[in-house]
């Protein structure tokens, strides 16, 4: 029996929407972990404006950005107060009827959390079938407190789903509240200040 495997790079939201939703500026993508390439997988409870096929998502100084490419049509622009759950599931076998799967994951979710979460979607014991070395990355929304979530499927290179996540989680940490200012990193301050200097000396060497 096939079942989840590597749960090491799930991202969880608790808490009600923000009255801003708002998700902020496209972070630069220097280190090609901020945007993620991939195909959209229609499953249960997807979002109906969501078409399967070739997909973008991208990360926001406060959120993700759902589109076609980077410059094609936005779908969706999910704050990140809106996105409950962000994992990277195995692989190697996608569920060949995970209706039920997904149905359960969303009510252990909705009653006892992570670890219903967890458990719902382990006891839905359907047949697998194998694919390509790839990681689908799973992301579970909502659009309003009240409403049902929205689970959106994307299939990528295992690697690149997994620093996806971790980026987004990076992101996330750092415009937290609770993370004052002069706690964040300065590294690229003494950077800049490093290479001012150099230019300094060598312009005075120079004259």
């Amino acid at each position: 029996m096939h079942s989840l495997q590597d749960r090491s790079f799930d991202v969880y939201t608790s808490g009600g929407l923000s009255d801003d939703l708002f998700i902020g500026q496209q972070i630069t993508n220097w280190g090609y972990d901020a945007v993620l390439d991939g195909d959209c997988w229609r499953g249960p409870s997807a979002p109906h404006q969501v078409p399967e096929g070739k997909l973008q998502l991208r990360v926001h100084t406060g959120g993700i950005c759902v589109a076609k490419s980077l410059f094609g049509e936005v779908f969706l622009n999910l704050h990140k107060s809106q996105i409950l759950r962000m994992e990277a599931w195995d692989s190697e076998w996608v569920e060949t009827r995970y209706p039920s799967m997904v149905g359960r994951t969303l009510l252990g979710a909705a009653a006892f959390g992570r670890a219903g979460a967890a458990i719902g979607a382990y006891s839905a014991t359907q047949p697998t079938l194998k694919v390509r070395d790839d990681a689908m990355l799973v992301l579970t929304y909502r659009v309003k407190e009240q409403e049902q979530p929205l689970i959106l499927y994307v299939r990528s290179r295992r690697l690149m789903v997994e620093m996806f996540i971790r980026r987004y989680h990076k992101q996330m940490a750092k415009n937290a509240p609770n993370v004052r200012p002069k706690d964040r990193p300065v590294l690229g301050c003494f950077i800049i200040l490093a290479f001012l200097g150099i230019i300094v000396a060598l312009i005075m060497k120079a004259c």
